[in-house]
């Protein structure tokens, strides 16, 4: 097998692993889907506690979900939510707004 062919499967191979890795861990394009009920959550949450503001890509923090509020692109309050046992989403902010 030439050189060439060898350089092209290594690089389809990581290519495809770090596919895999996006879907998995929810990066990027694939945040909206692997989180999609926090999602929905999260920007039900936004549109009444902060008209005219969106969110960063949510993280999976301890036993919950973590994002950062935004209002044109800068960041607002930092948002922690967990889900009860009965599927009430509970959202915590950073006591200190983010100047």
């Amino acid at each position: 097998m030439s050189e060439k062919k060898t350089g092209k499967k290594l690089m389809l191979a990581t290519a495809a692993i770090a596919a895999v890795y996006s879907v998995a861990a929810g990066k990027g394009p694939f945040n909206k889907y692997r989180f999609k009920k926090q999602h929905e959550e999260l920007s039900k949450y936004v549109d009444t506690n902060y008209p005219e503001c969106s969110y960063a890509p949510i993280t999976v923090h301890g036993k919950g979900w973590a994002s950062v509020i935004l209002k044109a692109g800068k960041p607002v309050s930092y948002v922690y939510f967990t889900k009860s046992e009965d599927g009430t989403y509970i959202f915590t902010e950073l006591d200190e707004q983010i100047k």
